[in-house]
């Protein structure tokens, strides 16, 4: 008998707290589409910190893309693993695609890097090309058909 009481009351209380969460959620996302933004990412952390990944995998995304928030990455990645952590492959998903993107980035630097000491481009002239608002990849393409700064400049004019 009191197997079964006790079965009972896990049943009870696991369905129960299954109900807190939805409506937990539903009432957060509400604030969201409301334009509630502050109260909704206050009540996405919360809901984050009793333990809702849907709260952590909402908060993460709007951490990473900055949407309605500012940007954060780090705040970004630590509500994902929150989430990633219990098992939610979306916010697995978005970690592993942040780990990416972040990875690319830094390799797209070290050839940038790489192809500027290959050419004996000084830091000081490619810092007076970024200064004019060029990108890596324009003043690659520039320097490999020998357009000084001054034509790149009057080109994009």
């Amino acid at each position: 008998m009191k197997k079964i009481l006790l079965i009972l009351s896990i049943f009870f209380c696991a369905n129960l707290s299954a109900s807190i969460e939805t409506e937990f959620i539903k009432n957060a996302h509400t604030k969201y589409e409301e334009k509630k933004y502050k109260e909704a990412v206050d009540m996405y952390n919360r809901g984050c910190y009793m333990g809702f990944d849907d709260a952590c995998i909402s908060l993460g995304a709007m951490y990473l893309i900055g949407d309605n928030v500012k940007q954060n990455i780090n705040k970004a990645k630590r509500y994902l693993a929150m989430s990633c952590i219990k098992g939610n492959i979306s916010s697995c998903n978005l970690l592993e695609q942040e780990k990416q993107r972040q990875k690319d980035i830094i390799k797209a630097k070290l050839q940038d890097a790489d192809f500027f000491m290959r050419k004996n481009i000084s830091f000081d002239k490619v810092k007076r090309w970024k200064e004019a608002g060029f990108t890596a990849k324009e003043i690659r393409h520039y320097i490999n058909n020998n357009i000084t700064l001054n034509k790149a400049k009057n080109l994009n004019n």
